[in-house]
Formats: structure tokens, sequence, C-alpha cells
């Protein structure tokens, strides 16, 4: 590959080629990796069983139903960078997350707020979510939590049908995106 006989540059040039590629598609996987991540069921509270069972054929195990009694929903804050829309239309809302585990919705549009955690979406009483004074949220322990079926989720979005309404949660355009009405601009 490399000859003693040419120039160090050309040898250079040679070994950037062969390796530009490779370092092209580490970068990208990089920065996939953390969206691919979010889209992830979280994975349920270890308990003291040994890891599922892994043999070709096995049943994949399921994420357990949220539940407030354990207090894993607690210490929701703030996910300014998304919004809702009901039936193809933005509403004003409150959206919460807890790292990568869950997201609670808020919003008049809605009867009650919605918690996704693990594959599905349940109602949440407002009367259960308890505000801290540093903005964060916390479910009660003692919520009781009806299920409303499932949700899909992409790298920028996730989308579920409940009391009878389509609804998305989005991530926001960045700002140098908007037009000056606060619309998305199309490129024409």
């Amino acid at each position: 590959m490399f000859d003693s006989a040419t120039s160090p540059a050309r040898n250079a040039r040679e070994l950037v080629s062969t390796v530009a590629p490779f370092l092209m598609l580490a970068v990208g996987l990089a920065l996939l990796a953390p969206g691919v991540a979010w889209t992830a069921p979280a994975a349920a509270p270890a308990s003291g069983a040994s890891s599922p069972d892994a043999r070709p054929g096995a049943s994949c195990p399921v994420p357990q139903r949220p539940n407030a009694a354990d207090g894993s929903l607690r210490g929701f804050i703030p996910f300014p960078n998304h919004y809702l829309q009901v039936d193809g239309k933005e509403v004003p809302s409150k959206i919460y997350h807890i790292d990568q585990e869950a997201m609670l919705v808020i919003s008049s549009a809605l009867p009650s707020p919605v918690l996704l955690k693990g594959v599905v979406v349940v109602s949440v009483p407002l009367a259960k979510i308890e505000k801290r004074p540093d903005g964060t949220l916390d479910v009660s322990r003692d919520a009781v939590l009806e299920r409303l079926g499932p949700y899909d989720a992409t790298y920028d979005s996730v989308t579920f049908q409940v009391f009878g309404h389509s609804d998305a949660v989005l991530v926001k355009p960045l700002g140098f995106l908007q037009g000056a009405g606060g619309a998305p601009q199309r490129r024409r």
C-alpha cells in the first residue's frame, strides 16, 4: 500500500483516504446513539432474578407497567424544547421528563395529564401531581394510573391515541428555522 519510493505527502493522502470513511461512520454512529437510546423502552427495575433468557426464540421481557407506589415517578423536569399536537394542531401544554425513563404531558386539551413510560400511556389524576419548589414535579405514590394504550416513538417524536384524539409530542424547530410569524419555514 505504501511505497518507500513515493513521497511522504502521498503516503499521508493514501492513509487519510483509507481511514476517513471509517471515521465518518464512527462519528455518525456516535451522534445517532443518544436518539436511539431515548426511543428505547426504559429498563425495568432490577429484581433478585438473573438476567432474562436470551436463547433464540425465547420471549422478549416486557417493561413493567408504570407504578407510582414504587417512587419512580418523582423528579420530572421541564422539557421546554418539545410541544404537544392534538389532531394535528399545536395546543398549549407543559411537558416534563425523567431522563429517558418517563414523560409527563399536562394540557388543558386533554381530560387529564398523561404519562408515557415503558411502552404504555397512562392517565394521571391532576390532583396527584405535586409541584416542588424547584419547579420539578412528582406523581404522588398513591396515584391510581389508568392504562390508555401504547405509544410509538422515533428520534424526534412520540405519537399516541388517547381520549379519541391523535396526539404527538414533537421537538420544536430551531429558532433560526422559524419565520417572523413563528411557523417553521419550508425550503422550496
